[in-house]
């Protein structure tokens, strides 16, 4: 299959075609729409709007009866994302936790899974699997509401969460096409073990990607990646600048992503258990107290993406917590501690 998928992704990376912006509202649709497919066989044009058994049935056999049992089963079901991200410190020679203190089932099951996924990066990179969770998460969600077992805003706010992930992580669907079948590989070979199993699924997940690329629509393929609409304006493209934790995410004020003004001011924190966190915060500089207190002025990008909105900072991103810099007339980021501060 690797073979395969590696064709399939230079294929696609040879087509140049121009892009048409996707409305903003609807962009989780084209998310999904492998989802969509591959679960319940609809056209991939045609929206989820008819409540059907079969989409109650799968709801069942997943216990999915309320918002509760909602979030339960996609944290539960799709990790796969996270767990390559906690691999890629393994391979980098930076474990994010001593595997040592596991017990010897958990250890041999998370030494197989790295394993196992370890043959995807120079596929994936290290957008990893994410495409996976994003698109079985979204099918899942709208399913949920479909069947009346959560409010129109539940679905909403749990739909934004699985954009903006995606809006971390990728920059266009090509990416996110080869994610996704590297994910749904992974995530059949981790649950079932069956090699014909995780086989199929690929197989499958490989021809409806086919189908988004190069059928007459073309809907991947001609359209745009939602950040170059929103955040940077400035920036055309993301490339990799080859940072270790380069996915990690980091907390970044509008004032920067938004207003485009420059980053006068970043330090690192203690990263956050809620998504893959460098701990890096960065800001303009002059934010009020009030602004910084409001959830909705800041936004989690990728680390490897504002170090292609400011190159500058990578030389300081392997200082640890603590460290804080800022950046002078003269146009030079300066350190505001001391190594004993770090001590």
């Amino acid at each position: 299959m690797l073979k395969e998928i590696t064709k399939f992704q230079k294929k696609i990376q040879a087509l140049h075609l121009k892009k048409e912006r996707v409305p903003d509202h609807a962009f989780y649709l084209y998310l999904s729409m492998i989802s969509s497919v591959m679960h319940q066989g609809y056209n991939y044009q045609q929206d989820l709007d008819k409540v059907n058994e079969k989409i109650k049935r799968k709801l069942s056999q997943m216990n999915v009866k309320d918002v509760q049992s909602l979030d339960e089963c996609i944290h539960y079901n799709y990790q796969c994302g996270d767990q390559y991200q906690q691999f890629l410190t393994f391979w980098d020679g930076t474990p994010c936790f001593d595997i040592e203190t596991q017990k010897d089932h958990v250890k041999q099951f998370i030494k197989r899974c790295e394993v196992y996924a370890k043959q995807f990066y120079p596929l994936t990179k290290r957008f990893g699997f994410y495409a996976w969770d994003v698109s079985e998460a979204i099918f899942l969600i709208r399913s949920a509401y479909l069947c009346g077992f959560i409010t129109v805003q539940e679905a909403q706010e749990r739909i934004q969460k699985q954009v903006d992930t995606a809006r971390r992580y990728f920059t266009d669907f090509n990416e996110y096409a080869i994610s996704y079948v590297c994910g749904s590989m992974y995530y059949m070979k981790r649950e079932s073990g069956n090699e014909q199993s995780t086989k199929k699924l690929a197989q499958a997940a490989l021809k409806i990607c086919e189908r988004l690329f190069f059928d007459h629509d073309r809907v991947w393929a001609k359209t745009s990646w939602l950040i170059s609409s929103h955040y940077f304006q400035r920036l055309e493209k993301v490339e990799d600048k080859g940072l270790k934790q380069g996915n990690e995410g980091c907390i970044v004020s509008n004032r920067v992503s938004i207003d485009d003004m420059p980053i006068a001011y970043f330090y690192r924190e203690k990263a956050l258990n809620a998504f893959p966190d460098s701990g890096w915060r960065f800001l303009a500089g002059d934010e009020s107290e009030a602004y910084l207190q409001d959830a909705k002025n800041a936004h989690v990008f990728a680390l490897n993406t504002i170090a292609n909105v400011c190159p500058e900072i990578i030389p300081f991103l392997d200082e640890p917590i603590g460290s804080a810099f800022v950046l002078g007339e003269d146009g030079v980021y300066h350190s505001l501690t001391s190594k004993e501060d770090h001590r």
